[in-house]
């Protein structure tokens, strides 16, 4: 029965070592956090630029391959699905896409962006303005961030 409580007392110890270690906030890090933000908040703006050109190969490099989208209405996307829809989108032409309030956390070689978006633009010749919150997840693998998921809401 030792043994028992000895293993899961070394399970304990280091989940909680692990927990603390990916838990490391902007004064922990000082600047490693500062150049990660800067980095993310820079591929961040670059999708908004190449969503509003319609660029789905600009696009393409920003996402991970194992990307999971969920749409404003709710439906779940693979990569290749949501860059069939901007590819798609671009018809519509979305003339701008801005973002507000946006806060980028790290953790590690995880990433947590949250914000409001607005986007405008013209379809079937009516102006539209969408609006809603976003939740980007970004991963940073082989020396590159990747997004590898994304959720979406409406807001009014």
């Amino acid at each position: 029965m030792s043994g028992i409580v000895r293993w899961v007392g070394s399970i304990v110890v280091c989940l909680a070592a692990s927990l603390t270690a990916a838990t490391q906030t902007s004064t922990e890090v000082g600047t490693e956090f500062e150049a990660a933000s800067a980095k993310i908040l820079a591929l961040e703006n670059a999708w908004n630029q190449a969503e509003e050109r319609g660029d789905v190969k600009g696009m393409e490099m920003l996402f991970d391959d194992s990307l999971i989208y969920v749409t404003e209405n709710g439906q779940l996307m693979t990569k290749a699905a949501f860059l069939a829809s901007v590819k798609e989108a671009a018809k519509s032409r979305t003339e701008q896409i801005v973002t507000e309030s946006v806060v980028v956390k790290t953790y590690g070689t995880v990433a947590i962006v949250s914000g409001v978006y607005v986007a405008r633009g013209k379809k079937a010749g009516s102006p539209y303005t969408r609006r809603g919150r976003f939740v980007d997840t970004w991963l940073y693998r082989n020396n590159v961030w990747r997004c590898v998921a994304v959720d979406t809401t409406p807001t009014h």
